[in-house]
Parts: C-alpha cells; sequence; structure tokens
C-alpha cells in the first residue's frame, strides 16, 4: 500500500472500492485517463508551482500516474501530457498523516472519509528546515472518490490565504481491472 493506504487501513476508513484499489500498490502501479489544471494568478503564485514543479494550466489533458513503493514510503509521479511533477510521500503511524515532499515543501496531511469519499487537508507545512505559521499553509478541498463510471476521480485543490487560488487539478483514471489502466 502506498501512505495514503496505510492510513485508510489504519484508521479503518470506509471509502469506495476504487479509492482503496488506487492505493494498494504493491510495488509500481501506473493509472491512465485525462485531467484539467487550473493554476492560480500572480507572479508569487507562480513562483510556488514553478518551486513544487506543478504542471501549466491544460483542459482534458492525457494524464498518467504512476505510484511507486520504497523503502519509506512512495515516490507519485504525474505526468500530464509530458509535464511531470514528481513528489515522494510517507506515512507517519503516531499521527495517521502524510507528508509530502514536492521541492522544497513538506506538506503534512490529514484523511478523512465521508460517503464513500476520501477528504484530504493540510494540517502542516515546512519550507526546507522551516516550520510555516498556519497562516501560510495551504487551504486544502481535496477528494478523491468513485466517478459514476466506476473510474477514480480526484479533485486536489489548493488555496493560500492572501494570495487565493494555488492550483486545482481534476480529473479520473482507470484502476486494475479497468482497460485503460496497466499495473506493473
Amino acid at each position: 500500500m502506498d501512505p495514503f493506504g496505510q492510513a485508510i487501513a489504519a484508521q479503518d476508513l470506509i471509502v469506495a472500492d476504487v479509492v482503496r484499489r488506487f492505493h494498494d500498490v504493491a510495488d509500481t502501479a501506473q493509472y491512465r485517463g485525462t485531467a484539467t489544471v487550473e493554476r492560480g494568478r500572480g507572479w508569487l503564485v507562480q513562483l510556488i508551482l514553478r518551486l513544487a514543479g506543478f504542471p501549466p494550466d491544460q483542459t482534458d489533458a492525457p494524464v498518467m500516474l504512476t505510484l511507486t513503493r520504497t523503502d519509506t514510503g512512495a515516490c507519485w509521479q504525474r505526468d500530464f501530457d509530458g509535464h511531470l511533477t514528481t513528489s515522494f510521500l510517507c506515512y507517519d503511524p503516531d499521527s495517521h498523516a502524510i507528508v509530502e515532499r514536492l521541492g522544497p515543501f513538506k506538506v503534512t496531511m490529514g484523511i478523512h472519509a465521508a460517503a464513500g469519499r476520501l477528504h484530504v487537508a493540510v494540517i502542516g507545512m515546512r519550507l526546507g528546515p522551516l516550520k510555516l505559521p498556519r497562516l501560510f499553509w495551504p487551504r486544502s478541498d481535496s477528494v478523491e472518490q468513485a466517478g459514476a463510471d466506476g473510474r477514480f476521480q480526484f479533485d486536489i485543490a489548493a488555496d493560500l490565504p492572501l494570495l487565493g487560488r494555488l492550483i486545482r487539478y481534476h480529473g479520473s483514471v482507470a484502476v486494475a481491472g479497468d482497460d485503460a489502466s496497466l499495473s506493473l
């Protein structure tokens, strides 16, 4: 399992089957689908997005998500029509939190489930070794769920206080057993 899968299992969260299967990675899994990326505006937002490695604005672009287990967690690589965004995630069993490293940023996330949907919230943030005060944490409104077609749907959004929208990307991918997925 990837770190999200570990947190789901440890907390006995009830999520849609496709969400559970998406995070049940033995070694490496690849998922294909489409995604729309909407970046926030302003020079400071653009600098933050560049440092974190996020893709440009795109509409219904091909996306491939590659999840690879590592000794300490997982590497997530998101290929948004040729633009790669890579992050490293680990699970903290004491707090049930997931920590994601994107460039110089470390984002600590907590999860909960409601109506079969997985909700993800930012509960901490670091820039390099510096622990950032809550005022500088992105506000996250992120959900993973089963779409009407049974595919894995994601809607990831982050807003910054005082600056507004940082990024939102949403779409769907096929998971193991669907024709458009490939598990390695």
